[in-house]
């Protein structure tokens, strides 16, 4: 097995907690119990290629999706 491969990426937007919650909600509403939100500032979806985990500040909303590494 390889190590897992992380992406991370930061989007800035003075709406991260909305945009956040409104993932979540849409996710959760595609796959039920794959994705939710805590109190607007962080989330987790959880996709068929890994995990997706949200995180809201003032500022931007932080993504980080980590999946399973392929055998080289």
């Amino acid at each position: 097995m390889t190590d897992p491969v992380t992406s991370v990426a930061e989007v800035a937007t003075d709406h991260a907690a909305r945009y956040l919650v409104q993932l979540c909600k849409h996710f959760r509403h595609k796959c039920p119990d794959t994705a939710w939100a805590e109190d607007g500032s962080a989330g987790r979806i959880v996709l068929p290629i890994g995990d997706c985990r949200l995180a809201a500040s003032p500022s931007a909303l932080s993504i980080e999706v980590t999946a399973a590494g392929t055998e080289p």
